[in-house]
């Protein structure tokens, strides 16, 4: 694994803190998605 590559949520040691997991899932999906809503200046 090289260090750019993306871990999917699952490969990920589960986090214990408050809505850590479920940012995690969300923004994986973001970036699978090529960062829509995403606004270059």
């Amino acid at each position: 694994m090289k260090p750019i590559e993306l871990l999917h949520p699952k490969q990920r040691r589960p986090s214990k803190a408050y809505l850590v997991n479920e940012l995690r899932k969300a923004v994986f999906a973001w970036r699978e998605q090529s960062y829509p809503g995403l606004v270059l200046l």
